[in-house]
């Protein structure tokens, strides 16, 4: 009887070590998963593209400033809203075919190959200067910088023969409106190069 007791007790505490040793992988896998499912969603920075837009925006007035520059090759207007004098093909200050302005001694400046004879003002302002020739003429900014127009290379020779100009000093102008207009086949028919400059000068 003594030895029956012992061999159930024996054989209940095997089984009861056999079931929580059963039932532990059991727990863990169920455990595990939870853990996992908890931590994925705080491991995703959400905050690192909310910092990345920021910084985005903030870049953006830089950007649009240094687009803005190198639409205009050869010169840095700063942030004087200028607006092309004509339509066409733009020419780099270094290959405008005349020394004084290929060389910046009329200071910064770049040139269109026009498109057709219409010339328009390239900013808000003042005209301060036309010239007799009719080929040249100076608008002043609200900011008090001067941009000045020329209408082809060694056009002056041709003492307004081929230039119509719509204002005169002291009108105002808006950006846009068109204030000369250039006879392209008389300024070729000269073997004159029709290059529109446009120069900010003191």
């Amino acid at each position: 009887m003594v030895s029956y007791i012992a061999s159930f007790i024996i054989t209940s505490l095997f089984y009861s070590e056999k079931e929580l040793a059963e039932a532990a992988p059991e727990a863990v896998p169920e455990i595990a998963p939870e853990a996992d499912d908890a931590a994925a969603p705080e491991a995703v920075p959400e905050i690192a593209p909310e910092a990345d837009d920021a910084a985005a925006t903030e870049a953006a007035p830089e950007t649009a400033l240094e687009a803005d520059d190198a639409a205009a090759p050869g010169t840095k207007f700063g942030r004087l809203a200028i607006s092309a004098p004509c339509c066409g093909e733009p020419v780099r200050m270094e290959d405008i075919p005349d020394p004084v302005f290929a060389g910046g001694m009329m200071g910064e400046c770049t040139g269109i190959l026009p498109e057709n004879g219409k010339i328009y003002a390239p900013v808000d302002g003042v005209v301060s200067v036309v010239t007799e020739t009719k080929h040249s003429i100076v608008f002043t900014a609200a900011d008090g910088r001067n941009i000045m127009i020329h209408a082809g290379i060694d056009t002056v020779k041709l003492n307004g023969r081929g230039f119509s100009v719509f204002v005169k000093e002291g009108d105002k102008v808006s950006a846009g409106d068109h204030v000369m207009t250039m006879d392209l086949d008389v300024i070729r028919e000269e073997g004159m190069s029709p290059i529109v400059v446009m120069a900010e000068i003191s």
